[in-house]
């Protein structure tokens, strides 16, 4: 039965479908219209909708279908939450330990809604896809031809994936605290990268050896510690003298594993100024009619940094 649903899409025909589905739920039926901006990069779009369908349900419309409304209960939990959070002024869960075996340990969420809505996400909500072409234009290009790249968290192995492959020469390693995680983004990788060399272990960054890398990437982590700063300081020692870390935060925007509330982009930026330079960023408002300097509006923030000389 399995291979009567298997499908041949080209990119493009398979990004209207996803759009089409999305119409259909309140939650999601205003994407289409926001990813008209002009800004917006329908072929990264298209590329993470192939990626997902080829590489990780196998061009079985059914398991996209599937994968296309996991990504639509993240988009209502992400508006639930965010309301609770307007309301209460404070995120879901207390600590790190409560949102690990909530969340990170949990098979159930992982593989359900987060990380197939979180990877969807990247080319479905348009400041995810922003910071996406951010990342590429600001971090993956004009690199020296070898060299050495870690994430932490690899997450959905999005960004280690577009690195290295604009990067194929170089050592890329990717450590998370998620099996689920793991499992995912060695899929993604083996599907983007397959030839290239790449490692993704389990792997607290807490407990990684003193190693110094040429460039790190770490997204959607410094506002799920407890102690951000902690985070920051392993950060800094991850990275050679020379080079360079590509960060991205949360400003007031509530996802089931945030903890640490942070109100306004002048709030993340002091905190990493104490122990980088930054030397690009970008602040995006999650909702129209916005601005990026208001406190208490749901902000995503990128960055590129350098150690302090």
């Amino acid at each position: 039965m399995g291979q009567l649903n298997k499908m041949v899409m080209e990119n493009k025909e398979l990004f209207d479908y996803t759009l089409d589905r999305l119409k259909k739920n309140i939650a999601t039926r205003f994407i289409p219209e926001r990813l008209k901006d002009p800004s917006y990069n329908v072929d990264d779009g298209a590329r993470i909708c192939e990626i997902m369908f080829k590489g990780l349900c196998e061009c079985d419309i059914l398991k996209y279908d599937i994968v296309v409304d996991n990504f639509i209960a993240f988009s209502q939990e992400f508006l639930r939450l965010q309301a609770e959070l307007e309301r209460t002024g404070k995120y879901h869960y207390g600590s790190f330990l409560e949102a690990q075996k909530e969340i990170y340990d949990n098979p159930a969420v992982m593989e359900g809604r987060y990380l197939p809505g979180l990877f969807l996400s990247q080319a479905l909500w348009i400041n995810h896809q922003k910071i996406q072409s951010f990342f590429a234009q600001e971090f993956c290009s004009g690199l020296l031809s070898k060299g050495t790249v870690i994430e932490v968290p690899v997450g959905t192995g999005i960004f280690l994936s577009r690195f290295m492959e604009s990067n194929p020469s170089w050592i890329g390693e990717g450590y998370d605290i998620s099996s689920s995680a793991v499992a995912f983004s060695r899929k993604v990788l083996g599907y983007t990268c397959s030839s290239l060399s790449i490692k993704v272990e389990k792997e607290d960054v807490f407990s990684l050896p003193v190693r110094q890398f040429d460039r790190a990437v770490c997204g959607l982590l410094l506002e799920n510690m407890d102690d951000p700063k902690m985070l920051l300081a392993k950060l800094r020692g991850l990275l050679a003298p020379e080079g360079k870390l590509f960060m991205t935060a949360s400003v007031w925007a509530s996802t089931i594993d945030h903890l640490h509330l942070f109100k306004s982009v002048q709030e993340i930026k002091e905190m990493i100024e104490q122990y980088f330079v930054i030397e690009k960023d970008l602040a995006l408002p999650v909702f129209q009619g916005k601005k990026a300097d208001d406190e208490k509006t749901p902000i995503n923030y990128a960055c590129v940094l350098r150690h302090k000389l």
